[in-house]
């Protein structure tokens, strides 16, 4: 599987560590570029854009500050649905708003993409690989 990060502040490097230590492709992006330097070393490659990363995924996880900064990287001319594939996933661990949720919901329902966590929460150990519980709420993929 090829996954797609989005955001290196302190919870996303220990989930993006965890998910290149279990072997998987990985592909990193983030607004101060040197974020990605840890990640890059043991084996991630590091995009330009959130969009070229996108465009590399199965998976796009995004782990951002707010609800403005998910919907400013999600809907920028180079943002991750400018890159997405239509049968990519996008998983947001960033603690949004229902209505933020519902937003981004909306433009992968016209991108023809999936977001499928309406949700996200518990006892947050990424470093660790610790536990993570989800709630999947209309998990749905649309077509065109």
């Amino acid at each position: 599987m090829k996954i797609a990060f989005i955001g290196l502040g302190n919870m996303g490097t220990g989930i993006a560590q965890c998910i290149l230590k279990s072997g998987h492709y990985l592909i990193v992006w983030n607004r101060t570029a040197t974020k990605t330097d840890p990640l890059v070393a043991p084996g991630a490659r590091a995009a330009t854009t959130a969009r070229e990363a996108a465009a590399a995924a199965d998976v796009v996880i995004t782990s951002l500050m707010d609800d403005k900064s998910v919907l400013d990287v999600v809907q920028a001319g180079d943002g991750v649905l400018a890159g997405m594939r239509p049968d990519a996933v996008h998983a947001c661990v960033t603690t949004i708003s229902p209505d933020c949720a519902d937003e981004l919901e909306s433009l992968h329902r016209g991108a023809v993409s999936t977001f499928p966590l309406r949700w996200l929460g518990g006892q947050m150990r990424p470093r660790a690989g610790g536990l993570l519980r989800s709630s999947a709420d209309r998990p749905t993929r649309w077509k065109s």
